[in-house]
């Protein structure tokens, strides 16, 4: 049981953290490369084997593969040795504190230890990527629903998945004939919603209200946000109690029935009038509901817990922990699957506006949480979001400046295309195979995924769509690649190949290989001393060109070497003016360079201005030569 516990752990979340690794190639040895060959191949004990003849200068991301090797072979004495040291290290993460503490007896103050280690450690930030990218994901269309009303409507809830279908949604009770005699009765300076029966059309987004009269679940108070499972057919709602408290405050609880006449309504939580309990959203699989509650205990403000459901009770809630919820509010949570929740927060909000993020979990009770699109969250509150997958539509409630009534329904077409992307990696000619820095397949959908979150919900495959000129190439099984060149001579290489999604293929995406970086001759680069520049001129003197020449020259002979350029003014002048024409001569230097080399993007500049002064002192007093050695551009050389 022990062992498939830890099994379940390496398999199902290895691939979060694992694929930042194994850089700096040239730094490698033959058999760590092997090691990672023969691990991403699922080959353990071979793995073990060449790990262990450089065991003591294994990178930390190695001592995990050579620690999983033996865990997956059996030999867990070994694992919980590696674990130790990997623990010990000020690299390591959650899973391996996880994995240290289920290697451990159970129950025994260590494991207990290393778990409460794993609570409180920071998620790692899966953005912190090697690589820079041209992904350019579509702006999704953000379209007021037709029919919303100048009150206010928010909350839509999908009955069927019909392109005309059924829905339920919240709007003020003001806005309906039947419910006015209500009013009367409710004196709060505060709207009061009920739920509204109506259409949506999912190609339009035209909202057609039906039914108002809704007596099974209106009532003359507060309904709200709430969540429907087909599988049972089980709405579940937030409502009030039936009273206001003295500061016209309504205290909400959950409660569920089913849509047919004969259901009764029940409470599904504690009965409680010292805080609310609202917002339910319950999982695909009807066993876990997610809600918003200001109950004691919490980060502060609204968090987000969730209850289990068992034998047709639901279990006591638990918090979603601080790696979602804050001091601020957290609410509106929104069960997608079993590792997606969307919810809002007013933690980054300009005047406690919300935004609506995105959790993904990676273990247990621990979450990776990302904001959506600025064209998706507005700079006013946008909550209550959603995707249907199978109407491809996504949805929310906002109340910004475009709208009709105080909150309104939005809709979008939920249909993202994977932009180009390029990837750059290193290969060795002695080496027999190279195991890219980072996974090309994983790397690039995370580098997708920071840019645009949403991109999780689909599952990609890879399509080969070129393959190297020069060499061979093996696609691993988790997306890795090992590419080897056939000819010594040529020091550069590509591939390309496309992702293919549930609804189409990305556009190319190019893998670049050039051959690992030589040791460049710094003394040989010394020549290229800086160049200068006329009094209040940008432009470059006929005399510098032919050392601007040697420079290009020098960089299309080492492709691996990087060029920054900073220049600089004399003292006259304003700062201000100083500064935009420090910048006017980088750019005159550096287009200059760019359009003569290989791989332009390697050349970079700044200017600084007068504040490279290498000759100071009062600015009236220098002489004209002080003043010509400050007006100058000054290379480094970056590899």
């Amino acid at each position: 049981m022990k062992r498939k516990l830890v099994i379940f752990l390496v398999f199902n979340f290895y691939n979060f953290f694992v694929f930042s690794q194994i850089k700096d190639l040239q730094k490698d040895s033959l058999s760590h490369i092997w090691g990672d060959y023969y691990f991403l191949n699922s080959s353990y004990e071979k793995s073990i084997l060449k790990y262990q003849k450089t065991d003591n200068n294994l990178s930390i991301e190695r001592l995990r593969n050579l620690a999983n090797s033996y865990i997956l072979t059996d030999n867990l004495e070994e694992a919980v040795s590696i674990y130790e040291k990997i623990t010990k290290s000020n690299k390591a993460n959650v899973l391996d504190y996880y994995n240290y503490a289920n290697l451990l007896p159970a129950g025994s103050d260590l494991a207990k230890e290393y778990r409460e280690k794993a609570i409180k450690l920071p998620i790692i930030d899966k953005n912190n990527l090697d690589i820079e990218s041209k992904v350019l994901p579509d702006e999704y269309v953000i379209e007021n629903a037709q029919g919303n009303s100048e009150k206010g409507d928010h909350g839509l809830i999908f009955i069927d998945n019909k392109i005309d279908g059924k829905v339920l949604f919240l709007s003020e009770q003001s806005n309906s004939k039947e419910i006015k005699t209500k009013l009367k009765k409710v004196k709060s300076k505060f709207p009061i919603y009920n739920f509204y029966e109506g259409n949506f059309n999912s190609e339009t987004f035209l909202l057609e209200r039906i039914n108002s009269n809704l007596k099974k679940i209106n009532s003359k108070f507060q309904e709200g946000y709430g969540s429907y499972n087909p599988l049972n057919k089980t709405l579940y709602f937030t409502r009030s109690e039936l009273r206001l408290d003295s500061n016209d405050s309504i205290q909400l609880n959950i409660y569920s029935t089913t849509l047919d006449k004969r259901s009764k309504i029940k409470l599904i939580l504690e009965k409680t009038d010292k805080y609310s309990n609202l917002h339910p959203s319950i999982s695909s699989k009807n066993n876990r509901l997610y809600f918003s509650s200001n109950r004691p205990g919490g980060y502060g403000g609204m968090d987000i817990y969730y209850a289990d459901l068992v034998d047709d009770k639901f279990s006591k809630p638990i918090n979603l922990g601080p790696d979602v919820n804050t001091k601020y509010n957290e609410s509106f949570p929104y069960s997608y699957n079993d590792s997606i929740l969307f919810y809002s927060s007013d933690k980054a909000g300009e005047g406690g506006r919300l935004n609506i993020y995105i959790a993904t979990k990676v273990i247990s009770n621990r979450w990776i949480t990302d904001v959506l699109k600025d064209n998706i969250n507005s700079k006013s509150d946008d909550f209550s979001f959603g995707i249907n997958q199978k109407l491809k539509i996504g949805f929310l409630s906002s109340d910004r400046k475009d709208g009709i009534g105080e909150d309104d329904i939005y809709a979008f077409k939920f249909n993202p295309r994977l932009a180009g992307v390029e990837d750059f990696y290193e290969y060795k000619f002695s080496d027999t195979l190279v195991v890219a820095k980072n996974s090309v397949l994983f790397n690039d959908l995370e580098f997708i995924h920071s840019i645009d979150p949403l991109q999780k919900l689909y599952k990609k495959t890879v399509k080969l769509k070129s393959v190297p000129k020069n060499g061979t190439l093996v696609f691993n099984e988790n997306g890795t690649f090992l590419y080897k060149s056939e000819i010594d001579s040529i020091y550069k290489d590509s591939f390309s190949y496309i992702l293919k999604s549930e609804l189409k293929f990305s556009e190319p995406i190019t893998v670049y290989l050039n051959a690992a970086k030589k040791q460049v001759n710094q003394i040989q680069f010394k020549q290229f001393e800086s160049i200068f520049f006329d009094f209040d001129k940008s432009d470059i003197l006929l005399k510098y060109k032919g050392k601007l020449d040697k420079v290009v020259e020098f960089l299309n002979k080492n492709p691996e070497v990087s060029l920054m350029l900073s220049s600089y003014t004399d003292c006259r002048g304003s700062k201000s003016y100083n500064l935009e024409l420090s910048n006017r001569r980088n750019k005159s230097v550096v287009e200059y360079i760019k359009n003569r080399v290989k791989n332009p993007e390697r050349v970079t500049g700044k200017g600084y201005g007068e504040k490279g002064s290498i000759n100071k002192g009062e600015c009236s007093k220098l002489s004209k030569k002080k003043h010509q050695e400050n007006r100058r551009t000054d290379f480094k050389l970056k590899i």
